[in-house]
């Protein structure tokens, strides 16, 4: 039987259910006083959803697309739309039943940039793989819309997980920064690696599989996967060098046994490549 954190949710098939889905999601994610805009055959200026709180006005152009592909003319459309709302959006979000689409993810985060440094409500767009992530945070929620799914004896899972993406990314950095890592990627191991960040390292590693263990209703997610190829890059590095390092005699490092090293350029390579590639992992899950 699949756990919870694997099993698929399919977006509603009533457009008008998949906007009260939307609302719900409006109220956790940016608390405020959520409904839904108009009601069918009514002029909606491509809102959906509205919501004023402590973010400003929030809407959702909500579309249920699950068989239909979403092109940058359709976006430039609906923000066009929603720019004659009133009153003024600050944020706009466009939600959509459908697979994630990477080219369309990066064409909002530039016009999001864009309308930003130019003073216009910010805009966002959310898959059905982040909406469904938010409903398996959140036990009340999901029972309101998939009654058949059982949650009885999960709800401790509910009250420690992650029901965020930007939450889970924050605390993410915030270890990385803690536990000195990217100092740690900075040292030398055959020069020498501070005892220090040695011991921080492992601490790290406690820290971070905790955080993993939380983001179960979130490994759908293009972030988690990121956060798991992370682990797999670092656990790689610390298994390579643990292999190669031996105490310095001051015992305040370690370094590497060149002594024994016969391939040093290749090893040197090897070491600068894996650092590389985990620093790229990091800054993308950074932004």
């Amino acid at each position: 039987m699949p756990s919870l954190a694997s099993f698929q949710l399919t977006p509603p098939q009533d457009a008008r259910e998949f906007e009260q889905l939307m609302r719900d999601y409006c109220n956790c994610i940016y608390p405020g006083m959520a409904c839904l805009f108009a009601r069918p055959g009514q002029k909606q200026y491509g809102v959906d959803v509205v919501s004023t709180g402590s973010n400003g006005v929030v809407a959702i152009q909500c579309k249920n697309y699950q068989d239909m592909s979403v092109s940058i003319s359709m976006i430039d459309q609906w923000i066009q739309g929603a720019e004659e709302f009133k009153p003024e959006i600050s944020h706009f979000i466009i939600a959509i039943g459908a697979k994630t689409d990477g080219e369309i993810q990066k064409y909002v985060l530039k016009k999001n940039q864009y309308r930003q440094s130019h003073n216009l409500f910010s805009v966002e767009v959310v898959y059905w793989e982040e909406i469904s992530a938010f409903l398996k945070s959140d036990a009340r929620i999901l029972q309101r819309y998939y009654p058949f799914i059982n949650t009885d004896g999960i709800q401790d899972q509910f009250d420690i997980a992650y029901s965020s993406l930007d939450i889970i990314r924050h605390d993410f950095v915030e270890l990385i920064l803690r536990y000195k890592i990217l100092d740690f990627l900075l040292e030398d191991p055959f020069v020498g690696i501070k005892t220090e960040y040695l011991i921080l390292s492992d601490k790290f590693d406690i820290a971070l599989k905790d955080l993993l263990q939380r983001t179960v209703f979130l490994q759908e997610t293009e972030l988690y996967q990121k956060i798991i190829a992370f682990c797999g890059k670092w656990n790689k590095y610390n298994g390579y060098i643990g292999l190669k390092v031996q105490p310095s005699n001051n015992g305040q490092y370690v370094r590497m046994n060149q002594v024994l090293m016969e391939d040093y350029e290749e090893i040197e390579a090897i070491v600068q490549r894996m650092k590389s590639e985990i620093c790229e992992i990091y800054e993308s899950i950074s932004q």
